[in-house]
């Protein structure tokens, strides 16, 4: 998730701001986990533990959720697309309709601003409701994806078809597909690398789920083209590891490892369901 990645593969960004950001979003996926476990023994107390931490993240005005605590209680900032993306799923399994309908409120916001659809697709609104073009000292591809340029985050593109396809099948609105397709054909037709970069492993999960809401053949040739890839870069020891950013995989965090590698299984495996 975003807060792993930062910590782990963007060492000047571990100040207190980005720990506090990982850790809520750690907190968002710890509860999406309890919450689809809702019939285990002590998971409905777990998750609503949780919830009760998430939902003190969640933006008044745009739904989104904010990226650090401080933000939150100032109820002005940045809000973080990865941690509102999970969050909203942890809303959605948990039963917090309402605050899981605000967000996707923020989503189809974050969709019809858009200033440039042809070129770049961004990913971050500020708390007034206003896209952020500009990353200033952040790294560009946290803000954006941008045509013609190479591994780029198109996980971030999974995340979003994933969760409109979620808010879909407990809230019906075109509105969410519509959305989370122009996500997708904005990335598909990006680079000729989107799917053969680990940076894209959600997108294999998104497109699954996609397609099961459209029937689109192209969706589903996505996912599984994808999942094909997964299983090609597979280390022999069964861990998967970012070559991208590693020549070695003793290089690569453990915690960073654990997170890709039980991923990377979820994603084929949401690929097997529709082959």
């Amino acid at each position: 998730m975003s807060g792993i990645h930062q910590a782990a593969f963007h060492p000047a960004r571990r100040g207190a701001d980005s720990a506090e950001g990982a850790g809520e979003d750690q907190i968002a996926l710890s509860c999406w986990v309890a919450g689809s476990r809702g019939t285990s023994v002590g998971a409905n107390d777990i998750s609503h533990g949780l919830m009760n931490s998430i939902l003190k993240q969640q933006d008044a005005n745009t739904g989104g959720f904010f990226a650090t605590y401080e933000e939150a209680a100032a109820g002005k900032g940045r809000i973080d697309f990865d941690t509102t993306s999970v969050a909203t799923q942890a809303c959605i399994w948990t039963g917090h309709m309402d605050q899981a309908l605000r967000a996707g409120e923020y989503f189809l916001a974050l969709d019809a601003l858009q200033p440039e659809i042809d070129r770049r697709y961004y990913f971050v609104m500020d708390s007034d409701g206003k896209l952020v073009t500009d990353p200033g000292n952040d790294s560009p591809t946290e803000y954006y994806q941008e045509k013609g340029t190479p591994l780029q985050l198109y996980y971030k593109t999974g995340l979003f078809a994933a969760l409109m396809s979620y808010l879909n099948r407990v809230r019906p609105n075109k509105r969410y597909i519509e959305a989370a397709i122009r996500c997708v054909d904005f990335a598909a037709n990006c680079s000729d690398d989107v799917l053969r970069t680990r940076f894209s492993h959600k997108l294999c999960w998104g497109a699954a789920e996609l397609y099961q809401e459209t029937h689109e053949p192209r969706f589903r040739e996505i996912a599984l083209r994808f999942a094909d890839f997964l299983i090609d870069v597979q280390e022999p020891d069964g861990r998967w590891i970012y070559r991208e950013l590693f020549d070695k995989p003793e290089d690569q965090p453990i915690v960073a490892t654990f997170d890709m590698t039980a991923q990377q299984v979820c994603w084929i495996g949401k690929a097997r369901e529709i082959y």
